[in-house]
């Protein structure tokens, strides 16, 4: 807005009133009333109240016109106050009509408040020309700084990000603009010239507006407040007039609404007028008191992505979202932290000397004292030893805080760990939601302010001086750094009666590690030294940065500063910190029941064609966005490769996921919706996976939003929790490892149901052949299909083989495996990822393969992940041309089902599927889940049916993109029960055979099943090995006369090779890539990955494989595990 000092307080008393009279305007609409406030919160807000029913609306598929945008330029498509740019028109404004029209800055300024904008005022008091105001628009707009406009360059740093988990940040505006499916265009008060000036150095030059309004390309130059502006526009796209009655219904669809993006309250009001929907735009975060959003938020109201009667509130979602986290804590690995703490608390006790006491208060050193002048607590209970005088307060450093959700955790364990006071120096960048939590303290929790920030309530009746002086200094400490102390006695607390140590709480406005400071002491001084904190914990916190990123931030706050530590402490630097990584989310979100894609009807001539996205699409969208435009990670094995890098050691995970119910977590629900539309945004001009023509087809975000609105999903998300401890010589770069120490674990199967794992000795400088390559593992795969039959002994070799089939390869394709036979003992597996650490002479692509090219692939310079066909082991020789090079982006634990994948793929291309068939997937398996996926993803408009005969495959084949699930024994019945928008509808006609049917269940019967239920002339793929079939027990499959005339066609489907149909086509080469980018938009592990094991732990992984089916899909083998098994598995299962 352009304002003199002079004229401030006329000027916002005018902005109000106009606001004011926007808001109650029938045709305005303005999100501007329902902009969140930057006021000081209440203490803490009481629980949102549930949102009222909502009135029936046109469902997601009813042919309502995407909105015509018309979209203003200077102050909507930019921030005036951060560019510049505004300050300089203004200062051209005032030159020119102070030189021309000899008015002072002053009256120019008034003649915009009264008139909306100065040359509108000019010609109304002065009857200008068209020559003058040709002459205006030169010379107001000529020499601006325009470069002002153009993007920085990128920082070195990968942040930039959202790293709050809720304060989005905004797309590039072409892909926010690309996302409308609707006609947009350019009104600006702006001349020609310098609005197509603007736009290229927006970068929106090439985008494809439907047209540009400006005065000077209309007749007689009219602006935004004059309805001959509008002419054009209103009489291509009339305002929608109320329904009579009395008419006869039109089965014309109703015309777009006008909706215009504007930063002038008058340019809206003029609009509105005319009956233009208007909605406020404020790029500026000082200026949103007087409403509006910034133009995302703007845009995405306007398109329906996000409510615009909706507000988003900080402090309501984090209080909503801590209610889900406490539910949803992995209590082993709490458990895991309260014995480290106990173990640590009996270390200090042992180490620390008796001295006499001093004076009551936390000293330097962290020791406890006396927090408030009271008596020290008296010793907590048995078994826990009564604690020394000297014990130093268990010191924790809290990242990211937010409403301090792991405080009351924290203090149970430490109290039950036998500490009996506890120093908790909390980080958060929002004041907003510190003050809250500085209130709530004060009010309900009974803390003392001790330093900083005022007071309310009793709290600071019985405090100190410096308390006192600190309440009338009010809120001014809560700049960037500013610090408040409060401090409570041991108390007791919870429902069991726990006795709470005491607690000093230092709340700091700081983004953590960011900096190495000395951190000012309690009583206004300098600590001397910084110490190492006991505890690190981070709730919802990790996956907002790059790995790297992170652990750089996690060491430089956890650095020391030596100083009086090792006195306090034993004489030791310090102890190693524990970090506590709680609800890391680990990239997997959905919605239960999922929704499948769907075209849209043509709505409207003007509007492009748009069509639904699954939500199994839009999730995988919305993490997109979450990656490359928040810059968070969303690959938990990432994170702890770049923690034991640097030399932390992984205690304990375990999966903590949310179940976000719309009626039990109302906010919270709302939220996540809200966080969806604005993600998917950038996403939503992908063409559409169910558009059956070559034309572009993009996503309607606001009819996807509407939709999940109306169905009411329950969201899935998956989290895990992670417990490290900091060493410097504990990690995988601290070890040591000499030649003779060298191990190699790997896995053999020995017999029938017998598998071990064994170690042997390794030479570091082993010889290798010329070409052969050694690959340290990572993790490997067992799959639940053909590994499980070797378990069993169900192979040739195995047991009661028949004559002929003993002694068959293991594969024909891979070099090492050839000629290698299937007979115990036996070393077995097929899908490895790991990296190169040595490689033969005459390997080709040696420096690459170690990292020596640049600076490498990976992290740190080492060289990239790696794929191998080769059995299960933590270290394996291979021939390089058995090693390919996983491509960017692909995490270890999703590389391993490349084998799995490209089986699915080629199963799909033996299948050839058309466009309105019915499938069949004879078993939901691992391969029978991969291949759903695939075709998840092509139209066919018919049904894709997944047969299985346990449910909870069923139900994870409709996450992947069955339209039908149905057991074995219900195929061929009437009444199918099949799943349409959420809701479940019985078919009266006798279900229909399948054109195709893609067999992968693995046994005999699955077999069979397919040949029944496919009809006359149809196909049935055959992709399973159905084992050891001796004389004595063959397959038995029903063959007569119906099967004779049935003209079937039988496709027997084997990987190891291409079909002679594609072999003038396809390579393996070819199939490999499209799998590689198969698995890399798939994220197999989200869905698949059941269980994770050391390899120490593999024969109890084969018996559950093989006695719980029900619940066991593939197991995955981590080498960085140490015999500690990970429970990543338990992931579907809420923790109790």
């Amino acid at each position: 807005m352009r304002v003199r000092q002079s004229y401030l307080p006329v000027i916002i008393l005018l902005s109000a009133c106009a606001l004011l009279l926007l808001a109650f305007l029938p045709c305005a609409s303005s999100i501007a009333t329902s902009a969140p406030s930057s006021s000081p919160p209440s203490p803490l807000p009481p629980p949102r109240p549930q949102s009222p029913p909502q009135p029936p609306r046109k469902t997601a598929g009813s042919a309502v016109p995407p909105p015509v945008l018309l979209l203003d330029v200077d102050g909507t498509l930019y921030s005036p106050l951060a560019t510049g740019l505004e300050r300089a028109i203004v200062t051209n404004i005032h030159t020119y009509c102070q030189r021309i029209y000899n008015l002072s800055p002053s009256d120019c300024d008034a003649l915009h408040i009264q008139y909306g904008s100065t040359i509108e005022g000019l010609r109304t008091t002065r009857a200008l020309s068209n020559d003058d105001l040709a002459a205006f628009y030169h010379n107001v707009y000529k020499d601006l700084p325009l470069h002002l406009l153009l993007p920085p360059p990128p920082s070195a740093s990968p942040s930039g990000g959202d790293t709050s988990g809720y304060q989005h940040q905004p797309h590039p505006l072409s892909q926010l603009l690309h996302a409308h499916r609707g006609p947009i265009y350019i009104t600006s008060n702006s001349p020609l010239p310098h609005v197509l000036a603007t736009l290229a150095h927006l970068g929106l030059a090439s985008f494809p507006w439907a047209g540009i309004l400006t005065p000077d390309s209309l007749p007689d130059f009219p602006t935004k407040s004059n309805p001959v502006y509008w002419a054009s526009l209103l009489e291509k796209y009339p305002p929608a007039s109320p329904p009579d009655s009395a008419s006869t219904p039109s089965s014309l669809p109703p015309p777009p609404r006008l909706v215009l993006l504007d930063d002038s309250v008058h340019n809206l009001r003029a609009a509105t007028s005319l009956g233009i929907r208007g909605i406020l735009v404020n790029n500026d975060h000082e200026g949103r008191k007087e409403g509006g959003y910034a133009f995302d938020r703007a845009l995405a109201a306007a398109i329906g992505a996000i409510d615009p009667t909706w507000t988003f509130d900080d402090i309501y979602y984090l209080r909503a979202k801590n209610d889900v986290d406490r539910r949803s804590l992995h209590r082993p690995t709490l458990a895991r932290l309260e014995a480290e703490l106990t173990a640590l608390r009996l270390s200090l006790t042992t180490a620390a000397p008796p001295s006499p006491p001093t004076s009551p208060s936390l000293d330097d050193s962290g020791s406890f004292q006396n927090f408030q002048n009271m008596p020290p607590p008296s010793p907590p209970p048995s078994p826990h030893p009564s604690p020394r005088p000297t014990l130093p307060a268990l010191r924790v450093h809290d990242l990211g805080a937010g409403l301090l959700s792991m405080l009351g955790p924290v203090l149970k364990m430490a109290g039950n760990a036998g500490f009996v006071a506890v120093d908790y120096k909390a980080c958060e960048l929002n004041p907003r939601v510190f003050e809250a939590v500085r209130r709530k303290l004060v009010k309900e929790e009974g803390f003392e302010v001790r330093e900083g920030g005022g007071g309310e309530g009793g709290g600071e009746k019985g405090g100190s001086e410096t308390s006192k002086r600190h309440v009338s200094e009010g809120r001014r400490g809560w700049g960037h750094g500013g610090q408040v102390v409060l401090v409570r006695g041991a108390r007791e607390g919870g429902k069991e009666g726990e006795r709470l140590p005491a607690v000093r709480v230092r709340l700091r406005v700081e983004d953590f590690g960011a900096s190495v400071k000395e951190e000012q002491g309690e009583g206004g001084g300098r600590e001397v030294g910084r110490q190492r904190p006991h505890l690190v914990v981070g709730c919802c916190l990790a996956d907002l940065y790059r790995p790297r990123e992170f652990v750089s931030r996690l060491l430089r706050a956890c650095a020391g500063g030596g100083g009086r530590e090792g006195g306090s402490e034993g004489g030791r630097e310090g102890v190693d910190p524990l970090v506590y990584l709680p609800i890391t989310f680990a990239g997997q979100t959905a919605l239960t029941p999922g929704a499948p894609a769907q075209d849209l009807p043509s709505s409207h001539p003007s509007s492009l064609p748009s069509s639904l996205p699954s939500d199994v699409e839009a999730m995988e969208a919305y993490h997109t966005s979450l990656v490359e435009t928040q810059g968070h990670n969303l690959s938990p094995s990432l994170l702890i490769d770049a923690m034991e890098r640097h030399g932390a050691v992984l205690l304990s995970q375990g999966a903590s996921p949310w179940r976000v119910e719309r009626e039990r977590d109302s906010y919270l629900w709302e939220c996540l919706v809200y966080f969806f539309g604005l993600g998917l945004l950038s996403s939503s001009s992908l063409p559409s996976s169910s558009s059956s023509g070559g034309g572009k087809v993009g996503w309607d975000v606001g009819a996807w939003r509407r939709r999940v609105m109306e169905r009411r999903p329950v969201i899935e998300v998956g989290n895990v929790d992670l417990l490290f401890r900091l060493s410097k010589g504990g990690g995988r770069e601290g070890r040591k490892e000499d030649e003779e120490t060298l191990t190699n674990v790997y896995v053999e199967f020995v017999g029938p149901r017998e598998v071990v794992c064994r170690e042997e000795g390794w030479k570091e400088e082993g010889a290798l052949d010329a070409t052969e390559v050694e690959v340290e593992s990572i993790c490997s795969l067992i799959s639940s299909g053909t590994e499980l039959k070797v378990y069993r002994g169900d192979f040739p070799g195995g047991v009661g083989e028949d004559e002929g089939e003993e002694g068959e390869e293991m594969d024909v394709s891979i070099k090492g495996m050839k000629g290698e036979k299937m007979a115990y003992p036996l070393r077995y597996g097929y899908s490895l990822v790991g990296r190169v650490k040595r490689c033969g002479k005459g390997v080709k692509e040696k420096r690459k393969l170690l990292g020596l090219e640049g600076r490498g692939e990976g992290p740190e310079g080492r060289g990239p992940l790696v794929f191998v066909f080769a059995a299960h082991a933590s270290r394996v020789i291979v021939d390089e041309s058995a090693v390919m090079v996983v491509p960017p982006g692909i995490a270890p634990e999703d590389a391993v089902y490349l084998p799995s994948v490209e089986t699915a793929l080629s199963l799909v291309q033996d299948a050839r599927p058309v466009i309105g068939e019915t499938i069949n997937v004879i078993g939901a398996g691992l391969i029978g889940l991969l291949v759903l996926s695939i075709l998840g993803k092509v139209p066919f408009w018919g049904n894709l049916r997944a047969v299985d005969p346990l449910e909870y495959r069923r139900a994870l084949a409709k996450k992947v993109g069955a339209s039908v699930t149905v057991a074995p024994a219900e195929l061929g019945k009437e009444g199918e029960r099949k799943v349409v928008e959420g809701e479940v509808e019985e078919e009266e006609e006798e279900m229909e055979k399948a054109d195709t049917s893609i067999e992968v269940s693995g046994v005999a019967a699955g077999l069979q099943t397919a040949i029944d239920h496919t009809r006359y002339g149809g196909k049935v793929v055959v992709g399973s090995w159905y084992g050891n079939h001796a004389a004595s027990n063959p397959a038995k499959l029903r063959l007569g006369l119906g099967f004779h005339r049935s003209h079937l066609k039988l496709c027997l489907s084997q990987v190891s090779r291409i079909s002679t149909e594609l072999l003038d086509k396809w390579t393996k080469k070819r199939r490999f890539g499209t799998a590689w980018r198969l698995v890399k938009e798939l994220k197999p592990s989200r869905v698949l990955t059941t269980r994770v094991v050391a390899p120490q732990k593999v024969g109890e992984a084969f018996h559950i494989l093989d006695t719980q089916p029900t619940e066991t899909l593939a197991i995955l083998i981590d080498y960085r595990k140490e015999g500690k098994e990970a429970e990543m598995s338990e992931g579907r299962k809420e923790s109790k």
